[in-house]
């Protein structure tokens, strides 16, 4: 989010920041309760497009939107918008995220055990990746990281699976487009 400057002229103090939120309380109080009446009237009606992470909070603002000051259906768009951003921002800020990521790009499958995803990753990694200081060093810490990232990398198209089979640990990844 850019937020532009504030002119000299137009500072304020807390306490006039205060006392401007105490004069207009009670229209932010009012049009808050207009909004959840509106919801509570038109929540059995709601359908939407989508069922994001935290479905329920989603349907309470769409349920009451037309009591908001934007458009139908801006709040689903901005949120599905926020959401993605977050997906690609976890992704973008690990290694292990960019370096799944790269490693998928040559392929549609990738399966093995956590020792050879560290191998795998620290060989896609010597494009310069292996060397962030966030780069894992032990299978464990590549193994979690990539149990934290499974929601980011579905959003990309890229499923991963973790589990035994046979007493053998294995990581299983695959990109569905």
């Amino acid at each position: 989010m850019l937020l532009t400057a504030i002119d000299e002229s137009r500072k304020a103090s807390d306490a006039e920041v205060d006392q401007g939120f105490e004069r207009i309380r009670p229209l932010v109080l009012g049009a808050l309760l207009d909004a959840a009446a509106v919801a509570l009237r038109n929540l059995g009606s709601v359908t939407l497009t989508s069922r994001p992470r935290m479905f329920a909070f989603a349907q309470w603002v769409v349920a009451g939107e037309s009591a908001m000051p934007w458009e139908p259906g801006a709040f689903e768009e901005t949120y599905s918008a926020s959401r993605a951003d977050a997906h690609e921002a976890a992704i973008e800020t690990s290694a292990v995220g960019s370096a799944v990521v790269l490693m998928m790009n040559a392929r549609a499958m990738w399966t093995g055990t956590p020792t050879e995803f560290l191998a795998a990753i620290a060989d896609v990694g010597r494009s310069g990746l292996s060397t962030r200081p966030d780069f894992p060093k032990f299978v464990r810490t590549a193994t979690d990281s990539l149990t934290r990232l499974q929601v980011a990398l579905r959003a990309r198209g890229i499923y991963v699976s973790q589990g035994k089979s046979h007493g053998v640990r294995f990581v299983k990844i695959e990109k569905t487009s």
